[in-house]
């Protein structure tokens, strides 16, 4: 189901007369969600890639090696890709389904918009916080759905050829 949304996402992008805006604000903003969560996840928060269980104490690998991890994973692509994509149109039915379908991820971003939206608090007028706790709010609402195990198409509907 995923995929198929990333490719009707990345084929209107390519396809359709209008063009993806990339507003400069919310850019730096997503490149500083995925730093906060990079961030959270090399200091151990959340047990990330590179924390130690006991288990790992009594059977460590011959070459001592941490196991690699890309820095951005096809779904954090296609989060990204439905934000900016739901930014500039304003609807955000798909980017509430993706998040739905995948609500474990999610949550990351989730917690690191949180963080980030207490951040900017300290620079007021600079970003519209009402705006993105709204966001925030709606995004809340798609994750918890989807934790609870319920249909996401049922309640999220994302039609992006009538668009």
């Amino acid at each position: 189901m995923i995929s198929s949304l990333a490719q009707d996402l990345i084929s209107r992008s390519t396809t359709s007369s209008q063009v993806l805006s990339l507003n400069l604000t919310n850019l730096v903003i997503l490149f500083v969600l995925k730093a906060i969560i990079f961030g959270a996840s090399n200091f151990g928060f959340g047990h990330g890639a590179h924390g130690r269980s006991t288990h790992d104490l009594h059977h460590e690998n011959a070459t001592n090696e941490i196991p690699s991890r890309s820095l951005l994973s096809e779904q954090e692509l296609l989060f990204m890709l439905s934000y900016l994509q739901a930014d500039s149109t304003k609807n955000y039915d798909c980017l509430h389904r993706i998040v739905c379908e995948d609500p474990s991820k999610a949550k990351e971003y989730l917690l690191a918009g949180k963080i980030f939206l207490k951040g900017t608090e300290f620079f007021g007028s600079f970003i519209n916080g009402a705006r993105y706790e709204k966001i925030l709010s709606q995004l809340q609402d798609a994750v918890s759905y989807g934790l609870n195990g319920q249909d996401c198409s049922v309640k999220y509907q994302c039609n992006l050829k009538n668009r």
